[in-house]
This record gives structure tokens, C-alpha cells and sequence, in this order.
């Protein structure tokens, strides 16, 4: 299964074996897998990659899929002006923030 959201347009889903063994996921890392982004949205904007791992969303820790639309779902009601994504990127450890506009 996997989860599009639509306020940042992304599409994550949870970490597959094949992830981990083509060499794209290291073993130890959990999250939820960047499956897409689409051009121009604030994900993009915020240097987000399909291929990245979420770890964490404003510092709390993502297991997969099913964390990232319960964080993101709960952010849509809140509408809080920066989102903080800590990101695995190969063998790399990054922060994206995005700044969004919210729909009303």
C-alpha cells in the first residue's frame, strides 16, 4: 500500500525487501520510502527525493507508511508553517524543511 499526500504531493510507501537488498535501504534503517514527488510542490521545493527514507517528521520517529499519513494528516488540521523531514539519503543524513502554504 502506499500513501499520497496531497498538500505536500508526495507518495511513500513502507520499506520493501527488494529496497534493502538493491542496495537502496542499508540494513537498520526504518521508515518510509519516497516513491514519488511531483514537480514543482512544496516537497520538491523542500529537496525531496524519490528514493529518500523519512525517519522522522518534526522530530518524531516514522516506522513506515501508515506514520508519515497519520503525522501528515493531524499537520493538515494544524497547519503549522514549517514541517521538518529528516531524511536518509544513501549513506547520507538529512533535514528538508518545507515551508507550505495551506489550502483552506
Amino acid at each position: 500500500p502506499k500513501y499520497e499526500d496531497r498538500n505536500f504531493q508526495f507518495t511513500v510507501r513502507d520499506i520493501a525487501f527488494s529496497d534493502r537488498s538493491d542496495g537502496d535501504v542499508p540494513a537498520g534503517v526504518n521508515g518510509a520510502y519516497v516513491e514519488s514527488v511531483a514537480e514543482g510542490s512544496w516537497a520538491a521545493l523542500g529537496r525531496l527525493f524519490a528514493g529518500d527514507v523519512i525517519t522522522e517528521i518534526d522530530g518524531v520517529s516514522v516506522g513506515g507508511r501508515a506514520d508519515v499519513k497519520r503525522i501528515l494528516e493531524d499537520y493538515a488540521v494544524k497547519k503549522p508553517s514549517v514541517v521538518v523531514f529528516k531524511v536518509r539519503r544513501g549513506i547520507h543524513t538529512l533535514f528538508c524543511e518545507i515551508k507550505p502554504v495551506w489550502k483552506n
